[in-house]
């Protein structure tokens, strides 16, 4: 499946500072297939930021702080890195490391690309990429990317192993751990999350995994599962624990299923699930601007309620006849439920406001949308 480049030769895993980490993730270039589809790029880097927040040991400098030294040196993304804008980095944000990268398409394969430079010396620290053929799972990479950084899934290999002789541990692999899957609801609507628990053997490959399958394609074989998964993790050798997907954008039946290996394994449990619209989300959900017509020189200020309170839910103004995946100044509500915020002025036109659900799952779906007209006066 989705065979993994990792490059595994780590000059240094940044788990071993003794205090938290200080990092600037610059903004990753898009390449191959897909270099004029910037907006992918900017969703991994958005979830890569929040991801590294979410580990606990790092602190990563707002975003903004750093397009605003990018815009001054006139660079653009990752691929302009040079000592100039290192040594900015390092004075004026005591940062340790910069985080730079990309995204490609090669053929149906994506790959994330993501390498660390330390500040002081210029030095480069690691490099890992990982790789999928969905556009969707793009999203479950980001944690697995950020643990193999971390070296989090490395250490607790490297302390199981040690601990071979040791008769608790001996007691631990000799157990009999019955494959499972288990969800805390049947039903769910497009993009929305999905938390479920899962039990496996510990004699299961490295690379188990489950994914996302329709449920109409056959089980028990991994890699006809391989062909057709929507998303999907790796168990890294954990016997249980929690993992988080994102719904399917198409409504229908689905299953997760769970595979001992990567390389022509076999299907060891599956469980099913509907994707199906959500009426109660969709009769509460609503978006207007504090008015109906602004002049040109006026922030537009927009109001929303009634969303799932997805993390990377998403709003944008385009004109009124944009095409679905059109897209000018947007923010993420992160997780509100309703909120408010306040957009540039616009130049005169026809324009609409546009809710979209939990970016890149949910896709260039209008959710909700409001018209209104800026005028010259």
């Amino acid at each position: 499946m989705k065979q993994i480049l990792i490059l595994l030769f780590i000059f240094c895993t940044i788990s071993l500072f003794s205090e938290k980490t200080k990092i600037a993730i610059i903004d990753f270039s898009a390449k191959g297939e897909i270099e004029n589809e910037n907006y992918l790029a900017d969703a991994v880097v958005e979830n890569l930021i929040t991801s590294f927040i979410d580990s606990g040991e790092f602190i990563v400098i707002e975003r903004n702080m750093l397009k605003g030294i990018m815009r001054e040196l006139q660079l653009q993304n990752s691929d302009d890195f040079n000592d100039e804008l290192r040594n900015k980095i390092g004075n004026l944000y005591s940062a340790d490391l910069v985080i730079l990268g990309s995204l490609t398409k090669i053929g149906s394969r994506y790959t994330i690309n993501v390498r660390g430079v330390e500040v002081e010396t210029g030095v480069g620290k690691f490099a890992k990429n990982l790789s999928t053929n969905s556009k969707e799972s793009l999203v479950d990479l980001i944690p697995q990317i950020v643990s193999l950084i971390t070296g989090k899934e490395v250490i607790m290999d490297m302390v199981n192993k040690s601990n071979n002789e040791d008769s608790k541990e001996e007691k631990f692999d000799n157990q009999s751990y019955k494959p499972s899957i288990t969800l805390e609801k049947q039903s769910f609507s497009p993009g929305e999350n999905i938390k479920l628990k899962f039990s496996a053997s510990p004699n299961y490959a490295n690379n188990a995994w489950i994914g996302i399958i329709p449920s109409h394609i056959n089980h028990g074989i991994e890699s006809i599962n391989d062909q057709h998964d929507i998303s999907y993790q790796y168990l890294n050798k954990r016997v249980s624990g929690v993992l988080t997907f994102y719904a399917p954008s198409d409504i229908g039946n689905y299953d997760f299923r769970m595979h001992d290996t990567d390389n022509n394994g076999n299907e060891v449990f599956s469980v099913g699930f509907k994707v199906e619209s959500n009426k109660n989300v969709s009769s509460q959900l609503k978006i207007t601007t504090s008015k109906n017509k602004y002049k040109k020189n006026e922030p537009v200020i927009v109001r929303w309620s009634g969303l799932p309170g997805n993390e990377f839910d998403w709003i944008t103004i385009v004109k009124s006849n944009a095409s679905p995946n059109s897209y000018n100044e947007w923010f993420y509500t992160k997780g509100k439920i309703e909120g408010t915020y306040t957009f540039k002025p616009l130049l005169p036109g026809e324009y609409e406001v546009r809710i979209f659900f939990n970016w890149p799952s949910g896709k260039y779906i209008i959710q909700a949308k409001y018209l209104f007209k800026v005028v010259d006066r």
